[in-house]
């Protein structure tokens, strides 16, 4: 006998309903995936906030150290300075200020009359205090150039010895032919001092007296009239134009 066969119509309608369950139902992944996929993450934002992030570290170690160094060199101070020698000391020259050129001064000499003293116009060198003392001294020991209309007022032969400085006062140290061969009389006496005294003091700001020795030696006058033993200032009234 033949085996009946269930009714097509049942069977179609049996398959259709499994397939609408098994398509409704989500299918589920293996949690070991998931656990994996989660560690992943969380590396990766790890990773990123390391990246991103301040070096706190690398700061506050600068800091220290910077703070370390200031506390070292206040303590120890002078044991952190190299001692050299003395012997070993390289010895360095002395500032020299040198000086060059030419600068126009007023030489006072006498007048053509023997009156008064009058002003030339001369060239001197630049130089230290010292060195324009004796270069005006020596012009006026040279007397006055040819044509100038004026007279000496040095008596022949006088020759300065040696200068030195005094605070604001110039000594100058002249030969004992300064007074024994002056000519004498208070008019060429007074010219002969003042033609000393103007010539400095009025042409070197840093000299405001003048103080004249013979031969090393203090005198009372020059000639008998005029007192030189105290330093002497400039006297414009004996200057005519």
């Amino acid at each position: 006998m033949a085996k009946k066969r269930p009714a097509a119509g049942k069977t179609g309608k049996a398959n259709k309903d499994r397939s609408a369950t098994t398509a409704s139902k989500p299918r589920k992944r293996p949690a070991a995936n998931s656990k994996k996929t989660k560690a992943k993450k969380k590396t990766t934002r790890g990773k990123g906030k390391g990246r991103g992030g301040f070096p706190w570290s690398v700061l506050l170690a600068a800091i220290l150290t910077f703070i370390i160094g200031i506390i070292l060199v206040s303590v120890l101070g002078d044991r952190l300075k190299v001692s050299i020698p003395e012997d070993v000391r390289e010895k360095r020259p002395a500032v020299v200020k040198t000086t060059t050129g030419t600068r126009s001064i007023s030489l006072f000499m006498s007048s053509s009359d023997g009156k008064s003293l009058k002003g030339i116009k001369v060239k001197i060198k630049k130089g230290s205090t010292k060195a324009q003392i004796k270069a005006i001294i020596n012009k006026l020991i040279q007397g006055p150039p040819k044509g100038s209309g004026l007279e000496g007022t040095i008596p022949a032969g006088t020759k300065l010895k040696s200068v030195s400085i005094d605070d604001t006062s110039a000594i100058l140290n002249f030969s004992k032919e300064l007074a024994e061969n002056h000519p004498g009389g208070s008019s060429a006496e007074l010219q002969t001092i003042y033609s000393i005294v103007n010539s400095l003091t009025m042409n070197i700001k840093e000299i405001e007296t003048v103080r004249i020795l013979i031969d090393s030696e203090e005198r009372e006058t020059l000639a008998g009239h005029i007192v030189i033993s105290i330093p002497l200032s400039e006297e414009k009234k004996i200057i005519s134009k």
